[in-house]
């Protein structure tokens, strides 16, 4: 209980819970007021209404539907039949995250709410365990503004939402934290859990494998048994496309469910991104826009950034624009486990004035965008 508490009194833990609350109750204050002023404006596109109190509510829109549902009723092989779910099957959203809500429901009785505990508490245990990885090669001063710059963000919100990005982030995360401390056995029991996650966690097993050339100084000869603890790596993605046959009768129905019910089709992203920027959708644009400025900003200080945080930022961005242009409209949602952009931001300036500055723009653009995303516009999707 004395440990407890004195890990509450640290100062960067302080700093976290400040963040964490102040960050939440202003969004909150947004959300809501979003959702009641502009309701009878017929602004809504969707109505997404999970929770009966309207504070809470907002933060469930989109998939968060999929997710409760898998939660509470399981996988099922039926196509959805409905215009906005045509051929969609919610064996599209892996199953991690469903079955710790199913989880947590036993204790709380309601799936929704059992969401959003599981996303705020793996979002202040990415932000502790951020600080901790980013403490291993910066000052604290580094560490805490990178921990800052996770909850400003763009759509940081998504964080808190009833979606899996806050339980990726933290095992991402504390994937690499391991491999920096050599821990190769919690890294791939990570890896194993991230890639049940989401599918796009198999890529991060390219820098996590490179960490690990890191650690034996590149020489082949070193390579040793902890090698085969990255197997687990794929092992999530593999147990979940087998469920999938046995589920719908073919491992490839997965990648049928994307193309046919989310437009997902293998694209070049120079073509993506080209299009984005002149096809006049600015649901499509302004994603577009705020994720190159980003990665834009992470290209500056490539120098001070370790190669294999470089190599998860480039795959991370670039694979779902191969997914074409539906992508672009969650660009920004793919964009938010790149921790390494938190660094850059973290060291884009020393002068006090545009750091401000800084911290002000990124503020109010998050603020804008949390409003389209509560009441279900397709800005942020």
């Amino acid at each position: 209980m004395i440990k407890i508490l004195n890990f509450f009194k640290r100062p960067e833990v302080k700093y976290i819970l400040i963040l964490f609350l102040v960050t939440r109750i202003i969004l909150s204050i947004i959300g809501f007021s979003s959702r009641m002023m502009l309701e009878s404006f017929k602004v809504n596109v969707h109505n997404f209404d999970y929770h009966p109190s309207k504070v809470l509510s907002i933060w469930g829109v989109w998939d968060s539907g999929y997710y409760l549902g898998i939660a509470e009723h399981g996988y099922s092989a039926t196509l959805g039949q409905l215009a906005m779910t045509s051929n969609q099957a919610n064996y599209a959203f892996f199953p991690l995250y469903p079955l710790t809500i199913k989880v947590l429901n036993i204790l709380v009785n309601n799936y929704y709410l059992a969401g959003l505990i599981i996303s705020n508490l793996c979002l202040l245990a990415a932000a502790w365990w951020l600080y901790k990885l980013i403490k291993l090669d910066y000052s604290k001063d580094v560490a805490k503004n990178s921990v800052k710059y996770l909850f400003l963000f763009p759509v940081a919100f998504i964080l808190s939402g009833v979606f899996s990005e806050s339980l990726f982030l933290l095992l991402l995360i504390l994937a690499f934290y391991f491999a920096r401390k050599e821990k190769w056995l919690a890294v791939g029991l990570s890896g194993l859990l991230l890639t049940l996650t989401r599918p796009l966690g198999i890529l991060v097993l390219l820098p996590i494998a490179w960490e690990y050339f890191v650690s034996l100084q590149y020489k082949i000869k070193k390579i040793n048994y902890q090698v085969l603890y990255l197997l687990f790596w794929p092992a999530g993605l593999i147990i979940f496309l087998f469920y999938i046959k046995y589920l719908s009768g073919n491992f490839l129905n997965y990648f049928k469910t994307q193309s046919f019910g989310w437009g997902h089709i293998f694209s070049n992203p120079l073509t993506v991104i080209a299009h984005g920027l002149t096809n006049q959708d600015i649901f499509q644009f302004l994603p577009l826009i705020i994720s190159l400025a980003l990665m834009l900003i992470l290209i500056l200080k490539l120098k001070i950034l370790r190669p294999a945080y470089i190599l998860l930022a480039a795959l991370l961005f670039i694979f779902p624009l191969t997914t074409g242009d539906t992508s672009l409209n969650s660009l920004l949602r793919y964009t938010l486990p790149i921790f390494p952009i938190f660094i850059a931001l973290a060291t884009l300036f020393d002068n006090k004035k545009w750091e401000e500055l800084l911290i002000i723009g990124l503020a109010l653009l998050q603020g804008f965008l949390m409003v389209f995303w509560t009441i279900g516009l397709h800005l942020i999707v």
